[in-house]
């Protein structure tokens, strides 16, 4: 397979709104963590300690998918340069392992999604009682 030196670039875009949105999703849980610490410091109430951990494991998997999607834009920064070096073959496992981290980046805010879900159920919980 011949990879061209466009190819490459086209993940510049799709992690620079990846970024977007995973930094507001942290910049969001910091927030929370910060207005549920300040509640539970006035209540006590174990609710929210609940939550609390519950975004400190989302906080943790924002982290690792900012860190794949890192990696793969080295990973493909790594493929342009091996591209102009005219190592075609280094170049593409270079390409082909950015986009196993950008797919690995993916997964993991799939799970973030699963957890987020959980938060609220905690939410909710206090509407029940």
């Amino acid at each position: 397979m011949e990879l061209a030196i466009s190819t490459p670039a086209l993940l510049f875009s799709t992690v620079s709104l990846l970024f977007i949105a995973y930094t507001n999703r942290f910049v969001s849980l910091s927030n929370l963590v910060r207005g549920l610490k300040i509640k539970y410091q006035e209540s006590g109430q174990d609710l929210y300690i609940k939550q609390i951990i519950n975004l400190g494991k989302r906080i943790i998997y924002i982290r690792n998918m900012q860190l794949l999607g890192v990696l793969s834009l080295m990973m493909s920064i790594i493929s342009i340069f091996l591209l102009i070096f005219d190592l075609n073959l280094y170049a593409l496992i270079a390409f082909c392992s950015g986009l196993v981290c950008l797919f690995l980046s993916l997964i993991v805010a799939s799970m973030e999604i699963f957890i987020s879900v959980d938060a609220l159920k905690i939410e909710l919980s206090t509407l029940e009682k």
